[in-house]
């Protein structure tokens, strides 16, 4: 994905995206590379360890906390009108 793309996808303006692309480099999560057509971007590609951890937080979003899976359905749907609410 561009730098653009990730900007865009983010919802960030590029220079921030920019930093945080930095940042994950530096972490080991993505690389950089020239893009193939446009000799003035970049490319940001994930790398395997910032996949694993990509999968890895995938997961834990996934799970809801205990407390909220012992919800009665009724509290449950409380829980959800009010947080939609917000």
């Amino acid at each position: 994905m561009s730098m653009r793309e990730f900007a865009d996808a983010m919802g960030i303006d590029p220079p921030n995206a920019t930093v945080l692309v930095a940042d994950m480099e530096s972490q080991g999560l993505v690389k950089r590379g020239p893009h193939h057509t446009d000799g003035r971007a970049k490319i940001v590609d994930v790398t395997r360890k910032g996949r694993k951890l990509a999968d890895r937080a995938d997961a834990i979003l996934a799970t809801p906390p205990a407390a909220l899976t012992e919800l009665a359905a009724g509290d449950l749907a409380t829980l959800r009108r009010v947080l939609e609410s917000l």
